[in-house]
Parts: C-alpha cells; structure tokens; sequence
C-alpha cells in the first residue's frame, strides 16, 4: 500500500489543470521582453529619422535667406534663433531641448578642402555639444562631393558636383535619444546628422 505522501506525488504527476497557465507565465517574461524591446526600437529608429528631418529643414530654411542676422525679433524669418527654433519643432515629440545644432557657411577652395566662412551653434545637452567652428579655418570635402562646373540644391547626394568657389550652408545635428528602458547599459542612442545645401536666392548667405 502507498504511502499518503507517495500517493499525493502521484495524483500531482498526472494532474494536468493548469498546465496552460503555467505555460503561459513562463514565456511571459519572454514576450514582453520582446514587446518592449520592438517599441523602443522603432522609436529610436523614428528619432533617427527625425534628426534627419530636422537637420535637412535647418539647411533649407537657412539657404532661403539672402542673409543670417545674430540678432532679430520673432517676425524675422532669418534670425538665427527663429531658424534654430523652428528646426526644434520638427523634432518633436522627441526632447529637442537635448539637440546640439550647428549652421555653418563654407566656401570651396580646391577638390579637397572647404573653408569656414562663419559658424553658429545651439546647444541643448553637454552630451555631443558643438563649438562654432573658427572661421577662415578649413575643412576636408566630403568624399562624395566633386568639384565640376555645377552646383545643384544638394550637392552631396550621390555623385553631386560643386564649383571651385562656390559657398555651401552645412548643417549639423546631434541628439542623444534616451530609452524608457536601458538593456544592458544601453542607457542612450547618438544619432547626429549633416546635410550640405547650395544658397537658393543668392550667391552667398552673409551672417552678422
């Protein structure tokens, strides 16, 4: 005759209710992991975009000016800060508050080198933080920019050429995107990009 305990291990080795749910809040974690772990992902891949974006509308609006002033009022289309603020809207809803922007116009001087012409930042977050680039100060020619006897709107995208002489706004664009929820010391992303665009309504933009 079995003994109770021996009887009880037995009625439990065959009991099957509850083996679904058992299942289930075993492979939970997993799921969730998995869930959580997509959401953040297509956000970061969402911000990346919109640094882009964002990088791409402070060229544009800057090369529409025929000029920059450092100082101005909330009408003037043209005043670095309103052209700094407007580029932080396109942010959203991402914190544009930590985006580092910097508005630089150079001029081509070879097949090789570019020159600083002027430089103006915006700094939000020490993280990735730009300095205004000195100017008459040279810079090395993107690789996929040619010097030839054009200057297209966007003389970097693949093959664009430019003229020897010819000015470029260059803008620039930092931010760190913060998870809700850090893996494995992942606690951010650093996304940055650069886009280079010719002037549209004059040869040069001047900046004062």
């Amino acid at each position: 005759m079995l003994s109770p305990v021996r009887a009880l291990l037995r009625r439990l080795r065959r009991e099957t209710t509850g083996a679904t749910l058992v299942e289930f809040a075993m492979a939970l974690p997993v799921m969730v992991g998995v869930y959580v772990g997509g959401v953040e992902l297509s956000m970061a891949i969402e911000c990346n975009r919109n640094v882009a974006q964002a990088t791409h509308t402070m060229t544009d609006l800057a090369s529409q000016c025929a000029s920059i002033t450092s100082t101005g009022t909330a009408s003037n289309s043209c005043w670095i800060n309103n052209i700094f603020g407007g580029t932080a809207v396109i942010m959203q809803p991402y914190n544009s508050a930590n985006a580092n922007m910097r508005l630089t116009e150079v001029q081509i001087v070879n097949s090789t080198q570019m020159q600083v012409v002027w430089s103006a930042v915006s700094n939000g977050s020490a993280n990735n933080a730009y300095t205004a680039l000195t100017s008459g100060s040279y810079l090395s020619l993107p690789a996929n920019l040619t010097v030839s006897n054009a200057s297209p709107m966007f003389p970097t995208s693949a093959g664009g050429t430019a003229t020897t002489g010819s000015y470029l706004l260059m803008g620039e664009i930092s931010l760190n995107y913060q998870p809700a929820v850090s893996y494995n010391n992942m606690t951010s992303f650093a996304f940055s990009e650069k886009i280079l665009m010719s002037p549209r309504v004059s040869t040069s933009v001047p900046y004062s």
